[in-house]
């Protein structure tokens, strides 16, 4: 029994050695690739191609990269050189895209693939002759402030002045997120634009719509207003010989009236001035009613000035009738 525990225990050992040798060795070839895919990117970044694309190429990350060359490369802290050693600096190994772009915005950018065609374009735009001259010797031909002085028969301060004038040009959005993304940008803001602009046209045409059917609702309700007081102005013109004759045939009693009013108007009492009471022909039908005039409604008795006032409203409201004045 103890012989079979001790068997098991050195296969279960074995078997764990031999995952931690495969480990080892598939870290071992992975670190060893990776390695030659780095050298592979610096040996052309040093031979003159730009990062970005020596990157693009051997499919390595930019920051990684840019990490790595900080790690393992000398970059002037004091290390102890050997005889034949070669010492490169990181300004000596980025290519002079990524300094102007540390330069114009003063935080680590990596050229984009086209950064040449966008540099030429956005220089030609805004800088002039002069200030396309100084950031060519200073970039590209990696002179001294001191030297394109010397050159131009200028003095250092006159250069330094130069140059930070075209900064201050290329540092307009516009040009600036050009550099820093290439065409990429450019076709982008093309396309926000060009929605920008569809947008725009479609709402103003909305706009217009609803503009233009106010305005047709606006005229409706004045024409309408219009009509209204043309039927008020014919209705207050109107004479006891244009109401119709069918307004003889309605009776008072199917009118609103209250029976105060009804029955006041079946008697039709006046009351003179001297105080005796006149008996006239008794209103029984509401084109009777319709041909008295205000004033005369107002002397029947036993009405007052709230049920005429009542009387008037009803039949204007239920006949459009309204009562002669004067």
């Amino acid at each position: 029994m103890g012989n079979q525990k001790t068997t098991a225990d050195t296969k279960e050992t074995a078997t764990t050695a031999g995952k931690n040798r495969q480990e080892r060795m598939r870290i071992y070839r992975h670190g060893k690739e990776q390695v030659e895919r780095l050298n592979r990117v610096i040996d052309r970044v040093l031979a003159g191609e730009t990062e970005t694309t020596a990157c693009l190429e051997e499919n390595v990350d930019k920051h990684w990269i840019r990490r790595f060359v900080r790690g393992d490369i000398s970059i002037g802290r004091g290390q102890t050189e050997e005889k034949d050693g070669i010492r490169v600096e990181l300004d000596d190994w980025i290519c002079w895209q990524d300094k102007f772009l540390i330069r114009l915005t003063g935080t680590e950018y990596y050229a984009p693939v086209d950064f040449d065609e966008a540099y030429e374009e956005c220089v030609n735009a805004v800088c002039t002759e002069q200030e396309k001259e100084v950031l060519r010797m200073r970039y590209q031909e990696g002179m001294t402030m001191q030297a394109i002085g010397d050159k131009l028969g200028k003095s250092r301060a006159r250069i330094d002045a130069v140059e930070h004038k075209a900064m201050r040009k290329l540092r307009h959005p516009q040009y600036r997120l050009h550099l820093i993304y290439g065409k990429e940008y450019q076709e982008q803001s093309k396309k926000v634009k060009t929605a920008q602009a569809e947008y725009d046209r479609a709402r103003m045409t909305r706009m217009k719509q609803l503009c233009e059917g106010r305005r047709d609702a606006i005229q409706r309700l004045r024409e309408k207003e219009e009509q209204i007081k043309e039927e008020i102005k014919a209705l207050e013109t109107m004479d006891s010989s244009c109401l119709p004759d069918s307004l003889d045939e309605i009776p008072i009693s199917e009118a609103e009236f209250s029976v105060r009013a009804v029955n006041a108007l079946s008697r039709h009492q006046i009351q003179g001035a001297s105080g005796h009471i006149e008996f006239k022909e008794p209103i029984k039908t509401i084109g009777q009613l319709a041909k008295i005039s205000y004033e005369e409604l107002c002397g029947i008795t036993n009405l007052g000035m709230r049920t005429v006032k009542d009387i008037e409203n009803v039949l204007f409201r239920e006949y459009g009738i309204k009562l002669k004045r004067g």
